[in-house]
């Protein structure tokens, strides 16, 4: 079950791993590269910059990511295979998305009266985390991150349930 759910239809199981490697890969030397860039400018104490404790969690909030982009990955096309103008809107819809979430911006710059609304994106408690990890500045909120962890896998199990219906009838919808 967990298998099949996880291989969207539209990729041969090897094109899948050669398509997830990909980004991998390209996770990899970004992440590097941010390193890099990181360590020469901690190193020359051009900026305050410091990593905190909360580094520990990098793992954790890479597998969330992967975890939340393959929920939603799943979801968006299980059901663009059976209502194929919604790939339209799904673009606009990620957009936006990317809008809501605090990565080119910080949190600080939102009202405090609406943050709980940003913090309930899945992917905000991840940006900040990430920041209060490598930069030393911000915070971590147990609470909205827990909340964010719960999202992800409500989306994953709605993905995987939602794949399974939409899978009886792929074929005819094809």
């Amino acid at each position: 079950l967990v298998r099949h759910a996880l291989i969207p239809f539209t990729f041969h199981e090897t094109n899948f791993i050669s398509f997830l490697l990909h980004f991998f890969i390209s996770f990899i030397i970004q992440f590097v590269m941010f390193v890099i860039i990181w360590f020469f400018y901690a190193l020359g104490g051009k900026t305050d910059m410091r990593l905190s404790s909360y580094i520990i969690l990098l793992p954790l909030l890479i597998l969330q990511l992967i975890l939340l982009s393959m929920a939603v990955g799943v979801i968006i096309s299980s059901l663009t295979t059976k209502y194929r103008d919604l790939a339209m809107l799904v673009t606009f819809g990620l957009q936006l998305w990317q809008y809501a979430t605090p990565v080119v911006y910080g949190l600080a710059l939102i009202p405090k009266q609406i943050q709980w609304i940003y913090l309930l994106n899945p992917v905000t408690p991840i940006i900040i985390t990430f920041r209060y990890a490598f930069f030393g500045r911000g915070y971590f909120s147990l609470f909205y991150y827990s909340i964010g962890w719960g999202i992800t896998i409500l989306l994953f199990f709605i993905g995987l349930i939602l794949f399974n219906r939409i899978e009886k009838t792929f074929m005819d919808t094809v």
